[in-house]
Protein backbone atom coordinates (compact mmCIF):
# COMPACT_ATOMS: atom_id res chain seq x y z
CA UNK A 1 0.00 0.00 0.00
CA UNK A 2 1.29 2.98 -1.06
CA UNK A 3 2.35 5.67 1.43
CA UNK A 4 0.54 3.60 4.36
CA UNK A 5 -3.18 4.59 3.42
CA UNK A 6 -6.23 3.38 3.02
CA UNK A 7 -7.64 -0.83 4.36
CA UNK A 8 -7.84 -2.25 0.29
CA UNK A 9 -3.75 -2.98 0.33
CA UNK A 10 -3.64 -2.05 -3.49
CA UNK A 11 -0.69 -1.19 -4.70
CA UNK A 12 0.05 0.61 -8.15
CA UNK A 13 2.56 -1.94 -9.13
CA UNK A 14 1.36 -5.31 -7.88
CA UNK A 15 -2.64 -4.54 -7.96
CA UNK A 16 -5.05 -5.77 -5.28
CA UNK A 17 -3.87 -7.92 -2.69
CA UNK A 18 -6.07 -10.60 -1.33
CA UNK A 19 -6.96 -12.45 1.58
CA UNK A 20 -5.92 -16.01 1.78
CA UNK A 21 -8.71 -17.14 3.47
CA UNK A 22 -11.05 -15.66 0.72
CA UNK A 23 -9.65 -13.62 -2.25
CA UNK A 24 -12.83 -11.82 -2.90
CA UNK A 25 -12.07 -9.72 0.35
CA UNK A 26 -9.45 -7.83 1.42
CA UNK A 27 -6.20 -8.42 3.56
CA UNK A 28 -6.79 -4.90 5.54
CA UNK A 29 -4.75 -1.86 6.07
CA UNK A 30 -1.69 -0.64 4.62
CA UNK A 31 0.38 -3.79 6.40
CA UNK A 32 -2.47 -6.24 4.61
CA UNK A 33 0.37 -7.82 1.94
CA UNK A 34 2.40 -8.54 5.31
CA UNK A 35 -1.13 -10.05 6.91
CA UNK A 36 -1.33 -12.46 4.19
CA UNK A 37 1.60 -13.30 3.46
CA UNK A 38 1.85 -14.74 6.64
CA UNK A 39 -1.56 -16.15 6.74
CA UNK A 40 -0.95 -17.89 3.65
CA UNK A 41 2.03 -19.45 5.85
CA UNK A 42 4.62 -17.40 3.57
CA UNK A 43 6.19 -16.36 6.49
CA UNK A 44 6.06 -17.11 10.46
CA UNK A 45 5.89 -13.35 11.16
CA UNK A 46 5.80 -10.38 9.55
CA UNK A 47 6.20 -6.79 10.62
CA UNK A 48 3.99 -4.09 9.54
CA UNK A 49 3.88 -0.33 10.61
CA UNK A 50 0.58 1.12 12.52
CA UNK A 51 -0.89 4.74 12.18
CA UNK A 52 -4.30 3.76 13.04
CA UNK A 53 -5.13 0.44 12.64
CA UNK A 54 -2.47 -1.31 10.00
CA UNK A 55 -1.31 -3.77 12.42
CA UNK A 56 -4.50 -4.41 14.09
CA UNK A 57 -6.79 -4.43 10.85
CA UNK A 58 -4.89 -7.07 8.67
CA UNK A 59 -4.81 -9.26 11.97
CA UNK A 60 -8.30 -9.21 11.79
CA UNK A 61 -8.87 -9.80 8.85
CA UNK A 62 -6.29 -12.85 8.13
CA UNK A 63 -6.96 -14.65 11.82
CA UNK A 64 -4.13 -13.61 12.83
CA UNK A 65 -2.38 -12.40 16.68
CA UNK A 66 -1.23 -8.61 15.86
CA UNK A 67 -0.06 -5.94 18.09
CA UNK A 68 0.62 -2.14 18.08
CA UNK A 69 3.96 -2.06 20.55
CA UNK A 70 4.55 0.77 22.73
CA UNK A 71 6.19 3.75 20.70
CA UNK A 72 10.22 3.34 21.06
CA UNK A 73 10.64 0.01 21.91
CA UNK A 74 10.61 -0.87 18.01
CA UNK A 75 12.66 1.44 16.16
CA UNK A 76 11.42 3.24 13.40
CA UNK A 77 14.83 3.78 11.52
CA UNK A 78 14.33 3.20 8.25
CA UNK A 79 10.19 3.52 7.73
CA UNK A 80 8.72 7.00 6.49
CA UNK A 81 6.23 8.21 9.01
CA UNK A 82 2.70 8.86 8.19
CA UNK A 83 2.56 10.45 11.70
CA UNK A 84 6.04 10.58 13.24
CA UNK A 85 3.68 10.53 16.84
CA UNK A 86 1.19 7.27 16.10
CA UNK A 87 3.57 5.18 13.67
CA UNK A 88 4.98 2.16 15.41
CA UNK A 89 6.55 -0.82 13.98
CA UNK A 90 4.86 -4.61 15.09
CA UNK A 91 4.40 -7.56 14.47
CA UNK A 92 1.64 -10.06 12.87
CA UNK A 93 2.07 -13.40 13.72
CA UNK A 94 -0.38 -17.25 13.73
CA UNK A 95 0.41 -17.49 17.46
CA UNK A 96 0.90 -15.38 20.01
CA UNK A 97 4.28 -17.64 21.09
CA UNK A 98 5.75 -16.61 17.28
CA UNK A 99 4.60 -12.93 18.03
CA UNK A 100 6.53 -13.29 21.38
CA UNK A 101 9.64 -14.68 19.97
CA UNK A 102 9.64 -11.82 17.27
CA UNK A 103 9.11 -8.96 19.53
CA UNK A 104 11.99 -10.36 21.79
CA UNK A 105 14.30 -10.50 19.08
CA UNK A 106 13.70 -6.95 18.04
CA UNK A 107 12.63 -5.12 20.76
CA UNK A 108 15.85 -2.70 21.59
CA UNK A 109 16.89 1.28 22.00
CA UNK A 110 17.67 2.88 18.89
CA UNK A 111 20.16 6.21 18.84
CA UNK A 112 18.15 6.96 15.59
CA UNK A 113 14.95 6.55 17.16
CA UNK A 114 13.85 9.89 19.49
CA UNK A 115 11.03 8.00 20.80
CA UNK A 116 13.72 5.29 22.37
CA UNK A 117 14.85 8.23 24.70
CA UNK A 118 11.60 7.78 27.07
CA UNK A 119 13.32 3.61 27.66
CA UNK A 120 16.65 4.44 28.61
CA UNK A 121 15.60 4.73 32.21
CA UNK A 122 12.62 1.39 31.67
CA UNK A 123 13.66 -2.35 31.48
CA UNK A 124 13.19 -3.36 28.00
CA UNK A 125 9.98 -5.86 28.39
CA UNK A 126 10.79 -9.72 27.59
CA UNK A 127 7.46 -11.23 26.01
CA UNK A 128 8.20 -14.79 25.80
CA UNK A 129 8.76 -14.60 30.15
CA UNK A 130 5.75 -13.19 30.44
CA UNK A 131 4.12 -15.82 28.28
CA UNK A 132 2.27 -17.97 31.43
CA UNK A 133 -0.96 -19.98 30.54
CA UNK A 134 -1.81 -20.02 33.93
CA UNK A 135 -2.05 -15.50 33.90
CA UNK A 136 -6.17 -16.09 34.40
CA UNK A 137 -6.61 -18.53 37.12
CA UNK A 138 -8.53 -16.64 39.78
CA UNK A 139 -9.39 -13.86 37.89
CA UNK A 140 -12.61 -11.89 36.75
CA UNK A 141 -13.42 -11.34 33.26
CA UNK A 142 -15.69 -8.97 32.83
CA UNK A 143 -18.07 -9.49 29.26
CA UNK A 144 -20.46 -6.75 28.26
CA UNK A 145 -23.25 -9.34 26.87
CA UNK A 146 -25.98 -6.70 25.84
CA UNK A 147 -23.55 -5.72 22.84
CA UNK A 148 -23.62 -9.77 21.57
CA UNK A 149 -25.30 -9.45 18.53
CA UNK A 150 -28.24 -11.14 17.74
CA UNK A 151 -29.03 -9.91 13.91
CA UNK A 152 -27.66 -12.39 11.83
CA UNK A 153 -24.83 -11.04 10.43
CA UNK A 154 -23.62 -10.53 13.87
CA UNK A 155 -23.79 -14.40 15.17
CA UNK A 156 -20.92 -15.62 13.95
CA UNK A 157 -18.94 -13.28 16.02
CA UNK A 158 -21.00 -13.58 19.24
CA UNK A 159 -20.36 -17.47 18.92
CA UNK A 160 -16.85 -17.17 18.62
CA UNK A 161 -16.61 -14.75 21.77
CA UNK A 162 -18.97 -17.15 24.00
CA UNK A 163 -16.82 -19.80 22.97
CA UNK A 164 -13.65 -18.02 24.07
CA UNK A 165 -15.44 -17.16 27.55
CA UNK A 166 -16.18 -20.70 27.95
CA UNK A 167 -13.06 -21.68 27.53
CA UNK A 168 -11.45 -18.82 29.86
CA UNK A 169 -14.13 -19.94 32.60
CA UNK A 170 -11.94 -23.19 32.37
CA UNK A 171 -9.11 -21.22 34.30
CA UNK A 172 -10.72 -18.04 35.26
CA UNK A 173 -13.95 -19.44 37.98
CA UNK A 174 -15.79 -15.93 37.23
CA UNK A 175 -17.19 -14.42 33.77
CA UNK A 176 -18.76 -11.48 35.13
CA UNK A 177 -21.86 -9.55 32.95
CA UNK A 178 -20.66 -6.29 33.08
CA UNK A 179 -23.51 -5.28 31.16
CA UNK A 180 -25.40 -1.95 32.15
CA UNK A 181 -28.74 -2.49 35.01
Amino acid sequence: MEFAVGITTLSSLGGQTRNPYDPARYPGGSSGGTGAAVAASLAAVGWGTDTCGSIRVPAAFNSLVGLRPTKGITSLHGIVPLSSTQDVAGPLARTIADLAIALDATVGLDSEDPAAAAWVVRPMPHFVDALDANALRGARVGALKEFFGSDPVELPVSAVVKSALKQMQQVAPEVVDSSRP
